[in-house]
């Protein structure tokens, strides 16, 4: 997809009462795209609204996999039969370092967009960033669509791929959710390593912030024990002697049975 190009479908948003007048409604669109007003090179791709004024609110908590254009169109769809209800407002919550500012979609009744779009199946949880709170209400949105095999989850093509696949890939970015069994653990730096293969210079590997790896002894998971674990990590991949995900958030990372 060009970046700037990825226009899903518009929506209105408005604010105050609906019976405002038309100089009031704010006309949006729901993008994926990277030259947004105030983006930057090397900025990764995020799901937006865009405003009339021609400023950007991204959907915080969102994502969706690239390779699942069906998906992101079916959300556009949705998020305009939803918007066309009322009056919303969109809470700008946080700015990344690109300068791009990232929020929530509500109406007046607490309806909550990516709430919806994930209990749909219509994108991933991303909870990197995200307090505890907000993040759990994201994974549980995530679950029932899950357990309802629901959008992303249906069929034969689930968003969840092996260490194997992943590696497979090698340096294609994206957002993922990886799951594979540790192989050995290394602490160096400033973090934690978990690496699935024998060459750390090529293969995939997880590194867990000296956060998480704190917040996980709390919890009585020392990181050395997850060697011999299966774990699922959710993520942007990108180049580091082998595909790397940054673990930032304890939310990131599920130890399976």
């Amino acid at each position: 997809m060009t970046p700037g190009l990825g226009i899903l479908c518009s929506i209105r948003l408005s604010y105050g009462r609906a019976s405002a007048p038309h100089s009031k409604r704010v006309l949006l669109a729901i993008v994926l795209a990277l030259s947004l007003p105030g983006a930057r090179a090397g900025a990764e791709v995020a799901p937006a609204v865009l405003l009339a004024d021609g400023s950007a609110v991204h959907l915080a908590g969102l994502a969706w996999p690239e390779d699942r254009p069906d998906v992101r169109e079916a959300a556009g769809r949705a998020a305009t039969a939803w918007a066309d209800r009322g009056p919303f407002q969109a809470a700008v919550a946080q700015r990344d370092r690109y300068g791009r500012s990232f929020g929530q979609i509500e109406d007046g009744d607490g309806a909550w967009l990516q709430g919806i779009l994930l209990e749909r199946g219509l994108a991933l949880a991303r909870v990197e960033g995200e307090s505890d709170a907000r993040a759990l209400r994201l994974l549980e949105a995530e679950a029932k669509a899950r357990s309802a095999r629901v959008g992303l989850w249906s069929g034969e093509r689930p968003p969840v791929e092996t260490v194997a696949q992943l590696e497979a890939r090698r340096f294609a970015p994206g957002y993922r959710l990886v799951e594979g069994r540790v192989l050995a653990v290394a602490e160096q730096g400033g973090g934690v390593y978990l690496n699935f293969g024998e060459d750390w210079k090529s293969d995939v590997t997880f590194k867990l912030d000296r956060k998480v790896a704190r917040v996980l002894e709390r919890d009585g998971q020392k990181p050395a024990d997850l060697a011999g674990r299966m774990i699922r990590v959710r993520g942007w991949v990108y180049d580091a002697n082998g595909p790397m995900i940054d673990v930032i958030s304890r939310h990131q990372m599920e130890i399976l049975p």
